[in-house]
């Protein structure tokens, strides 16, 4: 696989929230930015669904309809901003997901990527998609680097 070179490298912008307020002050505020990205990666939904609930005492179902209407919400702006065609998309993950929070997360998205702390026989970590839709699961073996996040390769379960 061919490096990416330093201009397209230049263009990714990390973002890291600490808490659920400040993801949700971001999807409210994509409106106003100059610059709208084509991908939005939302890294252990669980931590900000149990933030919200926590600090609202409401249930699950509140917590993650409430954030997937934001999450949804700021891709239509974001794929309102690019040509038609254009690729917008948006992977989320999770990890410490009960199967009663799968099921709401179903009515949601197709599917959601989960991070289950396995390994391969050569220690790369193993990230599994389980789509809720007609495609196969698929199991993705990558190797995390300090500079660099490099994929072994991609199997689909049948």
């Amino acid at each position: 696989m061919p490096s990416p070179e330093a201009k397209v490298l230049q263009n990714l912008k990390f973002l890291y929230m600490s808490s659920t307020d400040e993801l949700v002050e971001y999807l409210s505020e994509l409106h106003t930015s100059p610059v709208v990205s084509q991908v939005l990666i939302l890294d252990d939904l669980d931590y900000y669904v149990n933030q919200i609930q926590f600090q609202e005492h409401g249930s699950s179902e509140h917590s993650i309809a409430m954030l997937f209407a934001l999450i949804k919400d700021a891709v239509v702006y974001m794929k309102s901003k690019h040509t038609a065609g254009s690729p917008c998309v948006t992977y989320i993950s999770t990890h410490h997901t009960s199967a009663h929070q799968l099921g709401i997360y179903k009515r949601f998205t197709k599917n959601i990527w989960t991070l289950n702390g396995s390994v391969d026989e050569d220690g790369a970590p193993i990230m599994q998609c389980k789509p809720f839709s007609s495609a196969e699961p698929m199991t993705i073996h990558y190797y995390i680097t300090e500079d660099c996040f490099r994929l072994k390769n991609i199997c689909v379960q049948k």
